[in-house]
């Protein structure tokens, strides 16, 4: 099949170009042969930098790849937002912590329901485990455990751990048979129960 541009018989790589024209192609934007040393410029109006690829150069390249335009824009605004780092803690436990789809799709229909938070201590948590965290699903709530000024981060995690196992005392014990054992808590209550308590070879009771 001969290429769209060259019309020579050669392989055709992607958009009906052989390799050499569609490699041309994707550096300046056009298929047209260059002699070495020449360069084309940016295509977009006003910029006059050299094309690096697809007829752009590095800015304008980028810009497209991350937001899907060329054009500038403010788009730091939403990260700046106090509320945002929240809103993107949901996304990215979505999997753990069920979201409504309408927080997921719009960060700012999630800052307009959820309000202003009432402190940098507060965290934002799911109100009712049985449904999605939404508008009508959550509660701001300070954390058990804060950092205490100057304490350093490996006091602080290990003074937090031992908070949460003393608070959640049946999911800790869950958690260590399943390390240790291989046994999930269901597993050992009905153990515990068939055995009545006692050892299986010796018969005394559990200390």
């Amino acid at each position: 099949m001969p290429c769209n541009f060259c019309e020579r018989d050669k392989p055709i790589v992607a958009r009906g170009l052989c390799g050499a024209c569609y490699g041309r192609w994707r550096k300046t934007g056009s298929s047209e042969y260059q002699r070495k040393g020449k360069f084309s410029l940016c295509h977009i109006n006003g910029c006059g930098k050299r094309s690096v690829s697809n007829g752009m150069c590095g800015m304008h390249r980028m810009r497209l790849l991350r937001h899907g335009d060329t054009e500038e824009t403010d788009w730091g605004t939403k990260t700046k937002h106090p509320l945002y780092n929240s809103w993107a803690w949901l996304q990215r436990h979505k999997g753990q912590t069920p979201v409504c789809a309408e927080w997921l799709s719009d960060f700012l229909q999630f800052a307009m329901d959820v309000g202003e938070r009432p402190s940098n201590r507060h965290k934002l948590f799911v109100a009712d485990d049985s449904r999605p965290i939404g508008a009508d699903n959550f509660v701001w709530k300070r954390a058990i455990t804060e950092r205490v000024d100057g304490e350093d981060d490996k006091t602080y995690r290990a003074r937090r751990q031992r908070v949460y196992r003393a608070v959640h005392k049946e999911a800790s014990k869950g958690y260590d048979l399943k390390k240790i054992y291989g046994l999930s808590l269901a597993e050992y209550d009905a153990l515990h129960r068939g055995q009545d308590g006692k050892c299986a070879i010796c018969g005394d009771e559990e200390a």
